[in-house]
């Protein structure tokens, strides 16, 4: 019986899913042991997408922004879930411009790939990037309104 594309994301994600550690407690280990399980993804020929997500945001609740954009820069073909990620953890780490600026690298994609077209999560996410600026506010908003 052939194993659907639920069944082989299931278990990659089971594969990268039994560590002895939650990733809120993650902040907590030494940089190098971070950077092997990294490794040990990276060493895949082919991951998918969702794994290589999932890395992504592990990286962002450890306020990892190094780490964080090593996993973006690696991920070939992203989609929104990646683009809206590394923005979301600009947000979080307190970079908003930065957050800005992986938008605009977004909105280029998007002139090469449908799946960079922003979604919902990814204007909630910008607005929350907006510090009180009401010209970043007004950018959203009117991005929104296109």
């Amino acid at each position: 019986m052939a194993r659907s594309t639920t069944d082989t994301q299931h278990s990659e994600c089971s594969r990268y899913s039994n560590l002895p550690f939650s990733a809120s407690h993650m902040w907590q280990m030494e940089a190098p042991f971070r950077g092997e399980m990294h490794t040990r993804y990276s060493k895949d020929a082919e991951p998918h997408i969702s794994i290589a997500n999932c890395l992504l945001n592990m990286y962002g609740k450890c306020h990892s922004l190094e780490d964080a954009n090593l996993a973006f820069d690696e991920i070939l073909n992203k989609d929104v879930v990646s683009w809206t990620s590394m923005i979301g953890i600009y947000v979080k780490c307190g970079h908003s411009e930065d957050a800005f600026h992986v938008f605009e690298q977004m909105l280029q994609q998007l002139e090469h790939s449908v799946t960079c077209d922003p979604n919902d999560v990814t204007f909630i996410t910008l607005l929350n990037a907006c510090d009180g600026s009401v010209s970043n506010c007004n950018r959203v908003c009117s991005l929104i309104v296109k």
